[in-house]
């Protein structure tokens, strides 16, 4: 953005208006893939069960919590299946497509393959996710059925994390054992034989942290729950270690009220300071989020589900720190953007789907039929954010 200021402004212009050179190394064709009906329970990403509980049917007829978990099923599903990991500033790259892992480096200009393993096929690839270690030593691999497999630079399997009561055959996968966030931290346990910690968090919204080396394995360090926080998941979770803190979304359980405005609690986001110690994270909260929360609470109606109002709940499914840390990016189910300062979560901006720029564009290379034309403007729906500066 330009500067408005009524000095010279050849130095915003210069700092802001670069001419990027795009540089292909390599292309990659997708195979035609034969798409099959999903079965009943598949559809059900948040479902946890395939056992029918009348009381359990009746309490979600009263409440939200099946709408903004489908809405945010359907969003994620939208999401492209393969997955990009750099690390070191971009001295390494990995590209997770469908059953198979590369790793490239910058030293050739990303040209040839360093490493390679196969992967096997996820039933929800959307779901999968990929990162590096501080040091580029591993990299992780998160499935949809919660399976972390760790690589190393040559593409080789090292260890496997497994979730608890996982089941290798097992005809029903819960997706809510699908990670919702997985990031590679300096250990808060100094020792030589760990390089790293790991934590690893659910949609349950069950957080476990592993140890973690590439010539050691891993070990588990301690395991935590955000349940009684967000009593039906969570939905994302982002990091950064300039404020060593994690940042949560989930559904709201009460609803909204007028003295949560502007606050993270008003849409379901918190701020977890992380311990050295049992119990390893804390609810980060100022003294006048405390005193709206408290006074939200004390009205018993805002724990009852609404029969008349819109059942369809907004909540944060994305969210993205910006590079200094200073602002959190937001993505919510029904398509509108926010931004919050960072560490408090206070609103800073916030931007209707209908008020974005250009927002319904469509790609020209698809057919008109493909879009939806229905009042609710779902096609147009962002589910991707990232930063490229924090200007």
């Amino acid at each position: 953005m330009l500067g408005n200021n009524d000095g010279d402004g050849s130095q915003d212009v210069s700092d802001c208006c670069i001419l990027y050179e795009l540089l292909m190394y390599c292309e990659w064709m997708q195979d035609p893939e034969l798409l099959k009906c999903p079965r009943p329970g598949d559809t059900q990403f948040f479902s946890g069960s395939t056992h029918k509980n009348p009381a359990k049917y009746i309490w979600k007829f009263f409440s939200n919590r099946e709408s903004v978990c489908g809405e945010v099923q359907r969003l994620l599903l939208q999401q492209l299946p393969w997955h990009f990991a750099v690390g070191e500033g971009g001295k390494v790259v990995a590209i997770l497509q469908d059953t198979l892992l590369e790793i490239r480096t910058s030293r050739d200009e990303y040209s040839s393959v360093v490493g390679m393993a196969s992967i096997a096929k996820d039933a929800s690839p959307q779901l999968r996710k990929l990162t590096w270690s501080p040091d580029s030593s591993m990299l992780a691999v998160a499935h949809s059925n919660g399976v972390v497999s760790f690589y190393d630079l040559l593409g080789s399997n090292v260890f496997n994390i497994y979730p608890p009561k996982f089941q290798e055959n097992s005809q029903f996968v819960d997706k809510r054992n699908a990670l919702v966030f997985i990031g590679f931290l300096q250990s808060r346990r100094k020792s030589p034989k760990w390089s790293a910690e790991i934590i690893l968090v659910d949609y349950h919204g069950n957080l476990y942290c592993y140890l973690v080396s590439p010539t050691d394995g891993y070990q588990q360090s301690h395991a935590f729950s955000f349940a009684q926080h967000y009593r039906q998941g969570v939905l994302a979770v982002a990091y950064h270690q300039s404020h060593n803190m994690l940042f949560v979304a989930g559904p709201m359980v009460m609803k909204n009220s007028d003295s949560l405005k502007g606050h993270g609690s008003s849409i379901g986001l918190s701020a977890w300071r992380l311990l050295n110690d049992h119990p390893y994270y804390r609810l980060a909260l100022s003294t006048d989020e405390e005193q709206a929360i408290w006074e939200a609470k004390q009205s018993w109606w805002k724990w009852v589900p609404s029969l008349t109002s819109n059942p369809k709940q907004s909540a944060v499914f994305k969210m993205q720190v910006s590079p200094t840390g200073k602002l959190l990016a937001c993505l919510h189910s029904c398509g509108s953007i926010s931004l919050w300062h960072l560490p408090a979560i206070r609103l800073y901006k916030y931007w209707p789907l209908l008020d974005q720029p250009h927002y319904n564009a469509q790609n020209p290379q698809h057919s008109k039929g493909s879009y939806s034309h229905g009042s609710d403007n779902s096609s147009y729906q962002p589910v991707v954010i990232n930063w490229w500066t924090d200007q």
